[in-house]
């Protein structure tokens, strides 16, 4: 259970430390606690490795299901090394990026991190439905970063061509769904080879 602490840090203390440039704190503060919160998500998904596997299963919230599943997590030995590869690689940019830490915005540490949470997210999908989500908000958050950097219209239009591409994947997942569920046949990860 650790473990989905481990990733609530690394969606929420990205948010903090946007608080925290609100309230002028330090940058050396912000970019100190970047880094220790996602070596903190490392070591709580190490020190749970013996409780595999592990779910979440939240609540459906509508009061019609659309979908055969609610959301659900789903910590596995399948999803687990990719869990540590996200959060060392989140990390190790971080390490090299100590390099030139008077240019470094903690801005930019803090969408890493939260980038990175966001794709723990991604792997930890225990159905399509959750999957579809995470690509979803990963996709929009994405679309929003890149159009903030980008100053050439050219370059937006790219940006929009391919958050319109990946929106397109997923209505085709969707539809997927919906036409295995009404052949009766509900689509999950048990049935995909």
């Amino acid at each position: 259970m650790l473990i989905f602490v481990g990733v609530l840090l690394t969606l929420l203390i990205p948010l903090v430390v946007l608080g925290l440039g609100y309230f002028r704190v330090r940058r050396s503060y912000q970019l100190f606690i970047i880094p220790i919160t996602t070596l903190i998500a490392l070591v709580l998904v190490f020190t749970n490795v013996g409780k595999l596997p592990v779910s979440i299963q939240f609540p459906n919230l509508s009061p019609v299901s659309y979908f055969y599943e609610s959301p659900m997590l789903l910590v596995d030995n399948i999803s687990w090394p990719f869990v540590i590869s996200i959060l060392t690689l989140v990390l190790a940019t971080f390490l090299f990026d100590i390099a030139h830490l008077e240019n470094l915005s903690p801005y930019y540490w803090a969408f890493i991190q939260f980038f990175g949470g966001l794709g723990i997210i991604a792997v930890l999908s225990g159905n399509p439905l959750t999957i579809l989500i995470a690509w979803s908000v990963i996709d929009i958050t994405e679309c929003i970063a890149l159009l903030r950097s980008v100053a050439k219209s050219r370059d937006r239009e790219n940006v929009v061509i391919s958050l319109s591409v990946r929106i397109t994947g997923i209505v085709l997942v969707i539809s997927a769904m919906i036409i295995a569920q009404g052949m009766g046949n509900p689509l999950s990860f048990n049935e995909i080879q």
